[in-house]
């Protein structure tokens, strides 16, 4: 096992590799005599020390050094603290034991220059001395679990103090008086800051333990980045009206009055993700804002460490959970933040001004008003099944002892409040009853929760009150019985061989793919051939084949959650099982997947998932739920030739996974319109240059967010405020990127591409019957490019040697829509271009290019821009280029 210094922190060292730590247990009177030489030292050192803490650096490690240790910081220099003014005894020091130090050792106890005490460093089990600083940090874990409408972990415990005199080590529970002989002077030591618990003190004293100097380091690099699964937070409200189903309501929220808001929500806790994952979220005051940096009205409570609890209140993977409910809202919140959309309005968890989790689908907020029509029976469901004009004859088994509680499985973002209460309906004589058992099992009723103290004889009768934000009052009967031991028989238990699924879109020949296929070889090998043709004739003959396999019922070890399959979800070593409603309906199948028609060709169970995984009567998708494994229970029910009664013969597990959709069927999801994109270049060709481009008008996704959409390349178009539209300022191609899209209730990088914008040229030049050669100093010698356009004329229409024409885009010369004038734009002394026509210079439409007296002896190229105006008023641009050949010699 490798030896730990005493801190569990990086800046342990501190404590034990300086001259200024506890002194000797063995001969420490010597070092007594030099510590105010060395206290001295020290503080000097952490003066300079404490200037690199200020301009805002961290301490990423601590290692021995002769006569003291270095400090390396976030920016990778380093500093070494020495012993002070001795500094050359310290030296001699080293060649023995390098100051005090202090140690764990294998069995777990604190050792002071290899002298063991009898202090318990790490817990009972030395063994486990290598989770010996865990289980100091565990501490004030505890602390903050026994005070969770506290702050968890904030009372962070240094792991030495002096106390009237004493010196007290801490051994993982409680501190305890070291038992060696205790210094006489003051030494340094550290506590973790019960206000923030990424900041840690470190305290020296002088000689005297007066003169007491503390300085706050910083334990970690601070928070960089939050990140949250998807949620939604839709509050329904509801205002409260007058009605004689309030006037005796006993729930455990008060009575609502008239005006005042109702209010319910589906989702109770975010879950989030920090980087990097050892900072403590418990520090800051986060809230929830919209993208006017506005503060939404919810409630944050404390985060709490998803799992493996730890002493400065961090989480292992840098999860936690953030329980959220419902703040105070007024009328101008609800017009503000009514529900226009499927998504809602996207909001962040603001952590600070630097960091913040991204808007986007990823949190959205709304505020959603519900009348009383708008609620239905059946809306709220508990325990699956107990809800208004439900079953009639409901019956839960409960232990004797131990307390139960109603779950709400369905509706939960209706619910307003409801209470469990011995039967209180119009049967006097069922009350009566209720009353007594009451009384004669001991019952208790708080809340949803019932108990009782020993079993009953036969089923007792409670009745279910609950009210919904839009002010129905419903209630529902039911019974339970209080049973020492399960009257029903064991039931047969065959484990199915596991499942394999790829989560996927497609459908094929109009059948959803989102289904898995179980196959139930392991239940038919527990019969021989005999006994699957028995079993083959009572499904037959005495059953309904579709009826026959149904998908059981699962509860949450807590009883607060139900559902038709449980979910072992795993992120960085952390663990949770979560029941979940996932499952749709199971056909009995052959083994080819086709629907069997008779019991002889079941093979396998087609079990159909949600409609895109959509977890019931929840606004999340399954998103971070497809990592890990599931397990369903299928019950068999089936009669028998000789009997009455369906009854539940088998129960099977079948454990399955679900994959994230393939990187291929990802890509396909996304895609763009092939009218306007080839080989990677999306092309718009706009009459207006300056004309507003949406891309939602040539892509096709799923939940596209556009937040942080980026336009690389010179003069590229300006993003406006929905930034899905963009506005040219000249036509150019550009690369597109950072946009995302959503596949299954989860968010993907789209690919980048190549956005190309044009402006629409309704004509075109053709120039390839033209010829602009001259030669230069000729200036007699002219050349004239004609404009040839069909007339029906016969000397005009005659052939041409040297011409151009005008075209539409479909190709078609231009005879009708013709060329009125033409203006030249060039800047060179070689050539004069003009315009010339058949009729008059105002009608022109020939080109003329004349050479001037300029003798050039190369051939020389000069580019000419012309723009020809057309009668219709419309002007078409044209370069070409004119040769200027060398004066001949």
């Amino acid at each position: 096992m490798r030896k730990k210094y005493l801190s569990a922190l990086l800046f342990g060292a501190l404590l034990v590799t300086s001259a200024g730590t506890f002194t000797s247990c063995k001969d420490y009177d010597d070092e007594i005599n030099n510590l105010q030489e060395q206290v001295d030292g020290v503080k000097s050192q952490l003066a300079d020390l404490e200037s690199k803490i200020n301009d805002g650096k961290w301490i990423t490690n601590i290692a021995d050094a002769e006569g003291g240790f270095t400090i390396t910081f976030s920016d990778n220099s380093s500093y070494t603290i020495v012993n002070g003014k001795d500094g050359a005894n310290g030296a001699d020091g080293a060649a023995g034991t390098p100051g005090t130090q202090w140690t764990i050792s294998e069995d777990g106890y604190w050792v002071c220059d290899g002298e063991k005490t009898d202090v318990k460093a790490v817990g009972q089990d030395g063994k486990d001395g290598q989770d010996g600083q865990d289980g100091q940090d565990g501490a004030p874990g505890q602390d903050g679990q026994d005070g969770q409408d506290g702050a968890p972990g904030k009372n962070a415990q240094p792991e030495v103090k002096k106390e009237n005199g004493k010196w007290y080590l801490w051994n993982g529970t409680e501190f305890e008086e070291l038992s060696i002989p205790a210094p006489a002077v003051n030494v340094p030591y550290y506590y973790i800051d019960p206000i923030d618990n990424n900041y840690a003190y470190l305290v020296v004293c002088d000689e005297n333990g007066e003169n007491e100097k503390s300085l706050r380091l910083l334990l970690n690099e601070g928070l960089a980045q939050i990140q949250l699964q998807t949620a939604s937070l839709e509050i329904n409200y509801g205002i409260s009206r007058i009605g004689t189903g309030y006037a005796e309501w006993n729930g455990p929220k008060a009575k609502p009055a008239a005006g005042e808001y109702m209010t319910a929500q589906a989702t109770d806790t975010l879950l989030v993700q920090v980087t990097p994952a050892n900072y403590d979220l418990s520090a800051l005051d986060l809230k929830v804002v919209d993208t006017n940096n506005d503060e939404v009205p919810v409630v944050l409570g404390e985060p709490i460490p998803y799992k493996g609890l730890m002493s400065r209140a961090t989480s292992a993977s840098g999860l936690y959970k953030i329980p959220v409910s419902v703040g105070e809202i007024s009328e101008e919140l609800t017009d503000k933040y009514e529900k226009k959309s499927y998504y809602g309005y996207s909001v962040s968890l603001y952590a600070n001004d630097k960091v913040r989790s991204p808007y986007g689908n990823n949190l959205t907020f709304s505020l959603n008003e519900k009348k009383a029509s708008d609620i239905n029976n059946g809306d709220i469901i508990f325990n699956n099944r107990i809800y208004q004009g439900g079953y009639s004859a409901i019956t839960l088994y409960v232990e004797p002892g131990k307390s139960f509680t109603l779950p709400v499985t369905s509706g939960k973002e209706y619910l307003y409040d409801a209470y469990i209460t011995m039967y209180d309906g119009n049967d006097k004589d069922k009350v009566d009853q209720a009353k007594a058992d009451q009384i004669r099992y001991g019952i208790k009723c708080e809340g949803l929760t019932v108990s009782a103290e020993s079993a009953s004889t036969g089923s007792v009768a409670f009745s279910l009150h609950y009210i919904d934000v839009a002010g129905n009052v419903r209630r529902q009967d039911f019974n339970i019985r209080f049973n020492e031991v399960a009257e029903i028989p064991e039931t047969p238990e065959v484990t199915l061989a596991a499942s394999t699924h790829t989560a996927t879109t497609k459908v094929v020949s109009g059948v959803s793919q989102q289904f898995i296929l179980v196959d139930l070889a392991e239940y038919f090998n527990t019969m021989n051939a005999d006994e699957r043709l028995v079993w083959n004739d009572n499904i037959d003959q005495y059953n309904t084949l579709t009826d026959v396999f149904n998908i059981k019922g699962q509860y949450s070890e807590d009883y607060s959650e139900y559902g038709d399959a449980k979910h072992i979800y795993n992120d960085g070593g952390v663990s949770e099982t979560k029941v979940v409603n996932i499952l749709g309906n199971v056909t009995p199948v052959k083994s080819d997947g086709t629907p069997a028609t008779k019991a002889s060709e079941i093979a396998k169970l087609k079990i159909a998932f949600n409609t895109d995984y959509k977890l019931d009567n929840e606004q999340e998708t399954y998103e971070w739920l497809t990592e890990g494994e599931y397990t369903s229970l299928i019950s068999v029910w089936y009669r028998l030739k000789d009997e009455n009664q369906i009854k539940e013969r088998t129960v099977l597990t079948a454990p399955f996974t679900i994959a994230d959709p393939t990187e291929a069927e990802i890509n396909s999801l996304f895609t763009f319109n092939n009218q306007y994109y080839a080989n990677g270049v999306l092309t718009i060709v706009s009459d207006n240059i300056t004309d507003i481009i949406d891309l939602n008008d040539y892509i096709t996704a799923t939940g596209i967010d556009y937040t942080g959409i980026t336009i690389t390349g010179n003069d590229k178009p300006e993003t406006q405020t929905e930034k899905n539209k963009l506005k040219p300022t000249k036509a150019g191609e550009w690369t597109v990127s950072g946009i995302k899209f959503t596949v299954l209730g989860k968010e993907y990088d789209a690919p980048s591409f190549k956005l190309k914008v044009a402006v629409a040229q309704p004509y075109s030049v053709d120039f390839t019957k033209a010829s602009a050669v001259v030669t230069s100093g000729m200036t007699q010698e002219s050349t004239t490019i004609e404009y040839y356009r069909p007339t029906g004329n016969a000397q005009t229409d005659a052939p041409h040697t040297n011409y151009y024409n005008i075209k539409s885009a479909t190709g078609a010369v231009q005879a009708d829509n013709v060329v009125t004038n033409i203006e030249f734009d060039y800047n060179n002394n070689l050539i004069e271009v003009s315009k010339t026509g058949l009729s008059s210079d105002t009608n022109a439409d020939n080109i003329k290019i004349t050479p001037q007296d300029v003798k050039v002896t190369v051939d020389t190229t000069v580019k000419v821009k012309a723009t020809f105006t057309m009668s219709n008023g419309e002007t078409v641009d044209y370069e070409f280029n004119v040769t200027v050949k060398a004066y001949p010699m």
